[in-house]
């Protein structure tokens, strides 16, 4: 994954659902291309599209809720699922 990739995941990674974002608001013309790249591999990537979604043009980003992962994430404490309990010393 290159460096412009990689910063494009890290901020959807950082996004919350209910988000929405005009791409030309984000990032730089020269770069709208590899943005709409980025994007669609992130969600390819993931399941559930990893929670994001392009309008019809687009031209602008939209965060969402997965209940699925969130379900699952309540079932573990609030934590990740992929982030084990720990075990309380006593």
């Amino acid at each position: 994954m290159d460096v412009y990739t990689h910063k494009v995941f890290e901020f959807l990674a950082k996004a919350t659902p209910g988000q929405s974002f005009t791409i030309d608001k984000i990032c730089k013309s020269e770069n709208r291309e590899r943005f709409i790249e980025a994007v669609k591999l992130w969600i390819r990537s993931f399941p559930y599209g990893g929670g994001v979604t392009f309008n019809n043009d687009y031209t602008k980003i939209k965060i969402f809720r997965i209940p699925e992962i969130e379900k699952i994430n309540s079932l573990n404490d609030g934590r990740p699922a992929n982030i084990p309990k720990t075990s309380s010393a006593k």
